[in-house]
């Protein structure tokens, strides 16, 4: 299997989805394909927008085609019509990586609750790192 992460980025935000295709595909014919999925997807997606002023649409924008609210989306086009499929994880680490872990009062109350923090925490105290 062949992975893909599709998507945009702003300086605000960014949206990806996460794909596998049992091909190998080049950018070239991974970008004709977002192409044909914008094309195919144009219609749905702009329908309940207000896009604004019809000779210069200044809200048709790229981000739209990767609403995962959406029906509508680019990663449920190319599963549709291209062979993808989603990837699924076994497992998905990710803890708020500015906490100071000699600073408890640094910890957000996810990092509170992590069921992780403790074995490192542990491990860090056991190797006498803190």
């Amino acid at each position: 299997m062949y992975f893909y992460k599709i998507g945009y980025t702003s300086y605000e935000e960014s949206d990806y989805v996460e794909l596998q295709h049992e091909l190998c595909f080049t950018k070239e014919q991974i970008t004709d394909m977002l192409a044909d999925a914008i094309v195919a997807l144009w219609e749905d997606v702009f329908k309940d927008k207000d896009i604004g002023d019809i000779e210069y649409p200044t809200k048709m924008q790229l981000y739209y085609f990767f609403d995962t609210y959406n029906e509508h989306n680019i990663g449920s086009w190319l599963i549709k019509n291209k062979g993808f499929l989603p990837v699924v994880y076994q497992e998905i680490f990710s803890l708020w990586g500015w906490f100071a872990f000699n600073k408890p009062e640094t910890w957000t109350e996810e990092t509170k609750r992590s069921i992780t923090i403790p074995v490192i925490m542990k491990k860090l105290k056991e190797a006498g790192k803190i």
